[in-house]
């Protein structure tokens, strides 16, 4: 689907509804599709690797129709792969900031930023402000795994002097996987040592998960890095 217009809103055509009195958290997508193409996702595969857009009129309808609801929530989620990407999203922060301080509904904004630093997210971080972290998902920070992740045209220099310019505005945030092809015990104490040296206040991570339909999970790639399961 090239034009998410077509796809009609799960919140404002009402299908939401009967979920919102649940002890769960809504999240809406402004865009779909990733221009990266890592080895272990499917975000940025053949079919999904242009950005496709949901008009910004809808995200704000979105965003002041969960605002709206009597229930709050601990947080809103934003399930875009890039978040400020586009120079457009500084006007979506915007509108969840202005949503917040209005309804108070909500205590934390979920969002992956851009692995594609650029200059108009300082914006997004002044906006946004106390209600989310500058969150840089790293993966690892060892040049060979990068490199068989096809992580390595991500630039790690240009995203620190981001985390770096935003540093005021809220705290650093990443993510170190467990499990990369080429990953050693001594690679990912280090990549965890480097983290710590950059100012990052909270590492999350996890297993990688052999998903299909990523490149990972083919059986060239298992057989050429050794993966079992």
């Amino acid at each position: 689907i090239r034009d998410l217009s077509q796809i009609p809103s799960p919140y404002l055509t009402g299908i939401m509804d009967q979920f919102f009195d649940l002890p769960l958290v809504p999240m809406i997508e402004t865009t779909r599709g990733c221009p990266f193409a890592c080895t272990f996702c499917v975000w940025g595969d053949a079919t999904l690797n242009k950005i496709q857009k949901f008009s910004t009129e809808r995200v704000a309808e979105e965003v002041d129709y969960i605002s709206k609801y009597k229930n709050s929530f601990n947080l809103l989620y934003l399930a875009d792969a890039n978040f400020g990407i586009l120079k457009r999203d500084v006007e979506i922060a915007q509108i969840i900031r202005e949503s917040y301080d209005k309804f108070r509904n909500f205590s934390y904004v979920q969002l992956y930023w851009s692995k594609e630093p650029k200059a108009h997210m300082v914006d997004i971080g002044k906006t946004l402000g106390e209600l989310t972290d500058t969150y840089v998902a790293f993966q690892s920070l060892d040049p060979v795994v990068l490199k068989n992740i096809k992580r390595g045209n991500i630039k790690t220099e240009k995203l620190m002097n981001l985390i770096d310019m935003l540093a005021s505005f809220s705290s650093a945030r990443t993510d170190l996987l467990v499990g990369l092809p080429g990953e050693t015990y001594e690679s990912h104490i280090n990549s965890l040592d480097q983290a710590v040296s950059y100012g990052f206040v909270k590492i999350l991570g996890g297993e990688i998960r052999l998903l299909p339909g990523s490149e990972m999970n083919e059986k060239p790639y298992r057989e050429k890095f050794g993966l079992k399961t």
